[in-house]
């Protein structure tokens, strides 16, 4: 009886950890199902970008992506509207993708002109953001990733 006992509690054990392996690796399977990222979100002429404000209109917003330890390229580029609002699509490779942390940035490069945002024009450095996940959604490129950006935040020159 004292064996079966043992047995049993073993196959449980077996199993949990079985399980609980399968639902960490899930998200690396999911993360490879994705084509692209699509990056949607607003900037203001504020100290740190971040509205409500007067909306950052013209100016350019770059996605950086990292593709390894000590390796980064941007992979898509867009001008904000009148509104202050961008979105850029890219197909990505070499970027797990699904999970909720994409491993990219929003920056844009400062000065920017005082005709569009009087508060970031004596600036040197960039506004960046990290990119969240908030769900997917297809497109002419297949299942591409839906993000948007939580917050912008000054980053100087030295």
């Amino acid at each position: 009886m004292a064996a079966c006992n043992t047995a049993a509690r073993f196959s449980l054990a077996a199993m949990v950890v079985v399980f609980a392996a399968a639902a960490a690796l899930a998200p690396l399977a999911e993360a490879q199902i994705f084509s692209g990222l699509t990056v949607s979100s607003r900037v203001c002429c504020t100290d740190t970008g971040n509205c409500p404000g007067k909306a950052l209109v013209r100016t350019v917003v770059k996605l950086n992506c990292s593709r390894g330890l000590f390796s980064t390229a941007t992979v898509g580029r867009r001008t904000t509207t009148s509104s202050g609002f961008f979105n850029i699509t890219s197909t990505i490779t070499g970027v797990p993708l699904g999970l909720p942390v994409v491993p990219c940035f929003a920056v844009i490069q400062l000065p920017v002109s005082a005709a569009i945002c009087p508060a970031l024009s004596t600036v040197s450095g960039a506004l960046t953001s990290a990119v969240i996940g908030v769900g997917s959604v297809y497109g002419k490129l297949g299942r591409l990733q839906n993000a948007t950006t939580p917050g912008f935040s000054l980053r100087t020159r030295i």
